[in-house]
């Protein structure tokens, strides 16, 4: 979520300063130049809203600095990734307040002047798109055949509803338009049907994303806060991994190599890039985790850091 906060970085930063960046459960994305040091670098991040409604001080672990070439002063830092360290009990609840409460806030702002249409198409979407981002939609038409388009993202906004008005480019022709093979029958039609062909349709993709901007246990802690039911699959160039959740839970997670359900998991939350994408629908998983999302990304969080530790 797009957020404008005051940020101090505790040890670094003398005084609070009001900052744009993306703020999540998991972490923040803000534009700073202060010297932060190396990814793995940890310091205590005050963070304020501009109301000034909600304050709090939470431990963050620095994961991506960028940086710009200057040919006067050399390199600086140009923006910096948080990732949230929540082991203190109660903070993850403090940070949920937060994000809520700007979320509000940003409702409440009114819409800036609309940009000349850009020609494509205006879509409504329930998450917002990163500029550039290609998608690929599939438009009905009123003989039953189906359009497939492709595009990338230009600009994506929030709606007061909580909704996103994404308007999408073209990108070349559009394919010709597909008609189904006529059907004479219902009997014609159930003989041609193949279980094991309807069970190799692709699910729908309702949430999707790239990890190297939001990290597994930010995509878990979503998924526990708005109680999601369904399929997460997990891809990285060759390798792949299935999350199985139900009303926000974890409750398996299965990878190529045959691996108990923690350890991959665990696998998982080392990524720093590749991609998700979520299918919402019914889980008939047998609990495998058995313990909350909550707990399980503590318990992960703190396996992980006792690891680095060690190494």
């Amino acid at each position: 979520m797009r957020a404008s906060l005051e940020l101090q970085v505790v040890g670094i930063e003398r005084r609070a300063t009001i900052r744009e960046g993306d703020l999540s459960l998991s972490g923040l994305h803000v534009r700073l130049d202060a010297a932060v040091g190396e990814p793995g670098q940890i310091y205590a991040l005050r963070l304020r809203s501009r109301d000034k409604a909600i304050r709090l001080e939470v431990p963050a672990r620095v994961v991506r600095v960028e940086r710009t070439d200057d040919l006067l002063s050399g390199t600086k830092v140009r923006a910096v990734a948080f990732e949230f360290l929540c082991y203190e009990p109660g903070k993850r609840e403090e940070l949920s307040a937060l994000v809520l409460h700007m979320a509000r806030e940003s409702d409440a702002e009114p819409e800036a002047d609309a940009e000349p249409d850009v020609g494509g198409l205006s879509l409504e979407t329930g998450w917002q798109l990163r500029k550039g981002e290609r998608v690929r939609i599939e438009v009905p038409s009123p003989s039953g055949g189906t359009m497939r388009f492709e595009g990338r993202a230009v600009r994506s906004r929030r709606k007061p509803s909580g909704a996103f008005r994404t308007q999408v480019e073209a990108m070349g022709e559009a394919p010709p338009l597909e008609r189904p093979e006529p059907i004479t029958g219902i009997r014609e039609s159930l003989s041609g049907l193949d279980a094991s062909a309807l069970r190799a349709r692709p699910q729908p993709v309702h949430l999707s994303g790239d990890l190297a901007y939001l990290s597994m246990p930010g995509v878990l802690s979503i998924v526990a806060l708005e109680r999601f039911t369904g399929e997460l699959r997990v891809t990285r160039e060759r390798d792949s991994a299935r999350v199985y959740v139900r009303d926000g839970q974890v409750v398996d997670c299965v990878g190529g190599a045959g691996r108990a359900p923690l350890d991959e998991l665990a696998r998982l939350f080392n990524w720093r890039e590749g991609r998700f994408e979520l299918s919402i629908g019914a889980c008939d998983r047998a609990d495998r985790i058995e313990t909350s999302t909550t707990a399980l990304l503590l318990d992960l969080a703190r396996e992980l850091d006792e690891k680095k530790r060690v190494a």
